[in-house]
This record gives C-alpha cells, structure tokens and sequence, in this order.
C-alpha cells in the first residue's frame, strides 16, 4: 500500500501542475515564465527534503524506538552496506522475471508519460480546443491514476491475504487492469467530443494506476535481499521511456499535422502500450520465485 499511497502523490502533483497550467497560458503568460514558477517550487522542495529526509531509519528523529525495531526485524546486518556492490547489480538482473517487469515497465511508463508530455497538445490539435479546456482534460487521467493507484494497492494487499498467492495478487492483478487499460484506451478512439475521449481515456488510466502497486510488490518479491537494487532497475527501463516516447510523439504529431492525417492513429499506440505491458506479466512469477 506505501508504494500506491507515493504513486498517488506523484499524480496529484500532476493533476494540478497541468489544469493550472493550462488556465495560465489562456490568461497569456508565456511558457517561459510558467516554468521558472514551477522551478521555484522545486527549489523549496529540495530545502525542505534536505531538512527532513535521513538515508538510515536510525537517524531520523522522528522514528521511535519500537518503528524502528519493526523496520530492522529480519534484516541481515552484512547486507547494509553504503558501497555499491557490483555483484548486486549482476545477481539481479539474473533473476527470472525480472526481464518481465522491466518490459511492463517501460511500456506501462509509455502510457503515464503520454498524459504529462503531448496529451495537451493533443487534445488541442485534434479537436481545437482552447488551452484552459485542454488542461482540464487533461487532468483526468492523471486523476484517475491517483484514484486507481490507491484502489490497486488496497486490492494487491487483500488479494494477497485472501489467497497467499503472489501471483494471483501482483501478476494476475496486473495482467487484467492493464488489459482492460488497453481496451478502454483503444475504445476512447470512437467518441466525437475531445471530452468524451478524455472520460474514456481517463478510465483506461485508472485501470493502469490500480496495476501499479502490483508492479513494485512484485519487484520486491523478486529482488528478494537485492530489492532495492532490483526496484532501481525496474524504475530506470521504466523511466527510458521518457527519454523516447516524448521525441516520438514530438515526430509523429507534425507529420500528422502536415498531413492532415488520422490523430487515433497515437491512440492506438497508446493502447498498444498497455496491451504489451499486460502480456510482460505472464512471464512474471513472484511465488516461483521466492520459492527458490
């Protein structure tokens, strides 16, 4: 449920970065000026996490004694090391079905980012919508995504008690929200009205929000004593994405506006994510593992 719980953060902070983004540059303020704002923001950020944020439990003042006997129990003191240990980094990614979760995770992430990046501009060039319009709408899969995180980490912890099953509670999970996130996603490609897309896309996102809790259980459960390590390499195949779908889509939306071309052809991308990300999580077997 922590992990749902930091997911849901992150969107929230989404959700109302692009709305009032969007109001700003209706009213007529530059882009340029936003962003300096919003780096501001960062700036106090990083003050007040410097101030409050320890790398050790132990060192935090405002972790009591019986917290912190919690959080040690069962820990190997050799395994706590403040050294990068390169055979870490290697035993990892030998484990099965860790190649699984990165695959989803890059393709899972290729849907987030499609919201944070070119959704916007989306919904602007394909309907002519005005910018305040277009930011609200935009914000609704990014809310949906804080909604459906905070379902799914509920669902993956009262699956898990139910059955006892990693696999039903994290891979079955996620299999089924991120194939009903495709179908929903590739269904928002019929409405006529940029609202009625911006609903039925929001809803596909609220499937794949409730599928991301299920992701880094499981990446615990196959990381195992390396699991901070193998979370740190399931986050970076997911944050490549970022680094390729923004220039792509940056591509494919002036060609498509020179051509005078089909704007669902970038959402049947969109659902093409999720549907592959669904597939990766068949190849992905936590009770195996941890078996082993």
């Amino acid at each position: 449920m922590s992990s749902a719980v930091i997911a849901a953060s992150m969107s929230i902070g989404s959700v109302v970065t692009v709305a009032f983004t969007g109001a700003l540059l209706e009213e007529g303020m530059s882009w340029q000026t936003i962003f300096v704002g919003f780096s501001i923001v960062s700036f106090i950020w990083c003050v007040v996490f410097l101030w409050y944020f320890r790398n050790k439990p132990d060192s935090h003042p405002g972790i009591g004694n019986k917290e912190l006997s919690l959080i040690q129990t069962g820990r190997d003191p050799n395994q706590t090391s403040d050294n990068f240990n390169w055979q870490q980094l290697l035993d990892v990614l030998k484990t099965p079905g860790l190649t699984g979760l990165c695959v989803q995770s890059f393709f899972r992430a290729a849907g987030y980012i499609f919201f944070v990046t070119w959704f916007f501009a989306f919904l602007e060039y394909k309907y002519g919508i005005d910018k305040k319009q277009a930011g609200l709408l935009t914000s609704l899969p990014l809310m949906a995504v804080v909604i459906g995180s905070l379902t799914g980490g509920y669902l993956v912890d009262f699956l898990y008690r139910r059955t006892g099953s990693r696999n039903i509670s994290r891979s079955a999970t996620a299999f089924i929200t991120l194939l009903f996130s495709g179908l929903f996603t590739l269904g928002s490609a019929w409405p006529d009205s940029a609202t009625g897309l911006s609903v039925m896309i929001a809803i596909g996102a609220l499937f794949s929000g409730a599928g991301s809790p299920a992701a880094w259980a499981a990446t615990v459960d196959v990381g195992d004593r390396n699991a901070e390590v193998a979370m740190g390499v399931m986050n970076m195949a997911g944050s490549l994405s970022g680094i390729v779908l923004p220039w792509l889509l940056g591509s494919w939306f002036k060609e498509i506006r020179q051509s005078d071309g089909d704007w669902n052809q970038i959402i049947y991308l969109h659902a093409a994510f999720y549907f592959c990300a669904a597939f990766c999580w068949l190849f992905v077997k936590p009770d195996k593992v941890v078996a082993t």
